[in-house]
């Protein structure tokens, strides 16, 4: 028998048909996250900048996300796909869209990442201390520069110690250095997001417990029965000294008045934030789920040495991994606004102004 790598013609056809496949994938994918990832952030953006209600410092940090994946969607998804584009054409002395796409995905995976550990251990520390609001905003503006700083660092150092590439069909996507940058960093912030949740689960199920346990009922509570006849007898034997016929007795007004104590409002409280850390949790599980490919395939890259004979496979399938991780930039607004009553509202509104319903 051959050798079963031989490039003959029926080999090379499958090939070149596994090779189109992977191209109308990546297109599709790069194009419909520019189309939709765009209008979704910019809508986030500008709702959550419009309504004072919602400039919250959990939304702020949501919105620094929407920020990160508006660039993605706006600037490194369309210089992807150009990249792509003249790889196939094999066009030659092209390096700088290369450094640029370079640039912007190590950027934006950066924020996105680093963002997403700071919403968890800002729902951590809200849920655990609901009420302590006072240095929140301060604390969330400087996690923002310090996410924004990481990242333009961690991106101008690739470009400086990566070799200029000499062509694009030479430009690869990621070099070894943002391997060994992007895993340990994927790796921290699942493990911190990790963390942060399980203690969320423990206070929320320890709060839950609480109530239905304990059963937490306001400690002042009085209750007044007054009824409408009465009420009216009393008023007709002011104005007739006594006599006269009284009227028929009408239905029971019930009224109630309850104060609720500080250990409720805090349980309640606490449920609140449990509820939003859930929302928030679908985001996070959503952007795990798509680089988990990517970290695997570079974990084996810098593992394995790989052969002549599946350099192809690994170089399509790092692609096309490479594109996944820009998905969750068009998904991520999509989840939190259906998911999130207030932007629902929101874009509703916008909707329905436009159209005049």
């Amino acid at each position: 028998m051959g050798n079963p790598w031989t490039m003959n013609t029926t080999s090379a056809c499958r090939l070149e048909q596994s090779r189109t496949r992977f191209l109308i994938l990546n297109y599709s994918l790069l194009c419909l996250t520019f189309l939709i990832g765009t209008a979704a952030n910019l809508l986030v953006c500008w709702v959550a900048f419009r309504d004072k209600s919602l400039r919250t410092g959990s939304n702020a940090l949501l919105v620094n996300l929407a920020a990160g994946d508006l660039i993605r969607c706006l600037v490194d998804s369309p210089v992807f796909l150009a990249l792509l584009v003249l790889r196939e054409k094999r066009v030659r002395n092209g390096s700088v869209l290369c450094r640029v796409q370079q640039l912007t995905y190590l950027l934006c995976s950066c924020a996105q990442l680093l963002t997403l550990a700071t919403i968890s251990v800002e729902r951590s520390q809200t849920i655990a201390s609901p009420f302590s609001t006072d240095k929140r905003k301060g604390r969330v503006r400087i996690w923002i520069l310090i996410i924004w700083i990481f990242a333009l660092t961690v991106a101008v150092s690739s470009l400086i110690l990566s070799a200029d590439p000499l062509s694009y069909s030479m430009c690869r996507h990621l070099h070894s250095f943002d391997a060994y940058v992007l895993i340990p960093i994927w790796t921290l912030c699942v493990i911190l997001i990790t963390v942060n949740y399980l203690r969320i689960f423990v206070v929320v199920k320890q709060h839950s417990n609480k109530i239905l346990d304990s059963g937490v009922q306001p400690r002042l509570c009085v209750v007044t029965r007054v009824s409408s006849g009465r009420l009216a007898q009393s008023s007709a034997l002011e104005a007739g000294g006594g006599e006269g016929n009284y009227p028929r007795s009408g239905p029971e007004i019930v009224g109630a008045v309850c104060v609720l104590t500080p250990k409720a409002k805090a349980l309640g409280k606490a449920r609140v934030e449990g509820k939003l850390a859930k929302r928030l949790g679908y985001i996070i599980a959503n952007v795990v789920v798509f680089w988990m490919p990517l970290v695997l395939l570079l974990t084996l890259r810098l593992v394995l040495e790989c052969t002549e004979c599946c350099i192809w496979g690994m170089w399509e399938l790092e692609t096309l991994a490479t594109v996944l991780t820009c998905v969750p930039a068009a998904v991520d607004p999509l989840i939190y606004t259906l998911l999130h009553r207030h932007f629902c509202t929101e874009f509703r509104k916008l909707f329905c102004t436009n159209q005049s319903c």
